[in-house]
């Protein structure tokens, strides 16, 4: 006898190729298909740097409600027009997963009476204000975090980020940021020659890359002044990303041969498996993407030390070392010393992946939509 599905709801802004939107592909990934049906629902259209090719590659349904955000600002029937887009009743038996505040805000506000889960990825009061500026970003910031207290499921993606909620009131479940480990696995000797010929990479230089936002929470600006200050002409630094400081760090750079800027891309996966290390000087952070697929990758980190990152690094101290939040001689000092070899021969340690899997956080995803769509369907 067939049991019937559990319907699972994705309601997201958009995909755009962000640690997000990899982290709900992830998720998918590893989605029991006997068990579940999917569809990811998305607020707004589309734009050129969107992850939604992945996700049809993965059969997996996607519809897009394609509403600008100032009519979603307006919009009041956000429950009509979902069940519109599904073609069916949200009830007690179907599961809403939301991530985002916009995603967050409307499953608070408008879908009651379903079984709802928000992931929250961030401490909204330390990230929107550095992003969005003070006022809008704490305004919110306000609005999330009374939607996640209006939410019957929470779920924070590390557990610094668990303790961040609680002190704001918010009783937030942890299931830790995973990485796909078919995709970011070290390279052995001979592939990393290839990939540092394709990306134009000396062979005998130390290479590092810090990969993210050249925004004021990721802090290039540290990056870029420790990398000046230390005298080793084979290393060199490449940032991959782009964002508002992108402007003062190629300035800072002065030129240094050693400090690239290759700017965004579809895929680094390249580059980590080429590397001999990552570098992250973040002020903020929920659970990095960037640092859990380096450590796939087999490379060791620098990291600032703040606790998401103490959270990767303590299960595995081989991975790397931390430094002060804001130190450029500390940082310089880190990156000077010799550093680990997390992987060798181009293997993971199989303890190292099964903490850091994919796999392990789908699973626990999949329990919880289960639990909560089952007593949904008892009340």
């Amino acid at each position: 006898m067939s049991t019937a599905r559990v319907q699972v709801a994705y309601l997201v802004s958009t995909l755009r190729r962000a640690g997000p939107g990899s982290q709900l592909l992830n998720l998918l990934r590893h989605l029991d298909a006997g068990r579940f049906e999917p569809v990811v629902i998305t607020l707004s259209s589309e734009s050129a740097d969107s992850m939604l090719p992945e996700f049809e590659a993965l059969g997996t349904p996607v519809r897009s409600l394609a509403m600008s955000r100032l009519h979603g600002l307006v919009n009041r029937g956000w429950r009509r027009d979902i069940e519109r887009l599904l073609g069916r009743r949200l009830d007690a038996a179907s599961v809403v997963h939301s991530q985002g505040v916009r995603g967050d805000v409307i499953a608070a506000r408008f879908l009651a009476g379903v079984p709802r889960v928000a992931t929250a990825r961030n401490n909204p009061y330390d990230d929107y204000p550095l992003k969005f500026g003070r006022l809008p970003g704490n305004w919110m910031a306000r609005n999330h975090l009374r939607a996640f207290r209006a939410l019957p499921n929470v779920v924070a993606c590390s557990c610094a980020l668990a303790g961040l909620l609680r002190a704001q009131g918010i009783d937030a479940a942890v299931i830790p940021n995973g990485v796909d480990l078919e995709k970011f696995q070290p390279a052995a000797a001979a592939e990393r020659s290839r990939l540092r010929a394709k990306l134009g990479l000396p062979p005998g230089a130390r290479v590092g890359v810090s990969v993210g936002a050249l925004s004021a929470r990721k802090d290039p600006l540290t990056v870029v002044n420790a990398i000046r200050s230390i005298d080793d002409a084979s290393l060199v630094i490449a940032f991959l990303g782009q964002g508002p400081l992108e402007a003062d760090c190629r300035r800072l750079a002065g030129g240094d041969s050693r400090v690239r800027f290759v700017g965004q891309l579809a895929d680094v996966t390249p580059w980590l498996r080429a590397a001999d290390f990552l570098v992250s000087a973040s002020h903020a952070e929920g659970l990095p993407n960037a640092v859990l697929e380096a450590i796939a990758c087999g490379l060791p980190v620098v990291l600032s030390d703040i606790e998401p990152h103490r959270e990767l690094l303590d299960p595995v101290p081989t991975a790397g070392f931390a430094f002060p939040v804001g130190d450029e001689q500390a940082l310089a000092r880190a990156m000077a010393r010799p550093l680990p070899q997390v992987a060798r021969s181009g293997v993971l340690d199989p303890a190292t992946a099964g903490l850091i899997g994919a796999e392990r956080m789908s699973q626990q995803y999949q329990a919880l939509y289960e639990r909560i769509a089952g007593a949904g369907a008892r009340s």
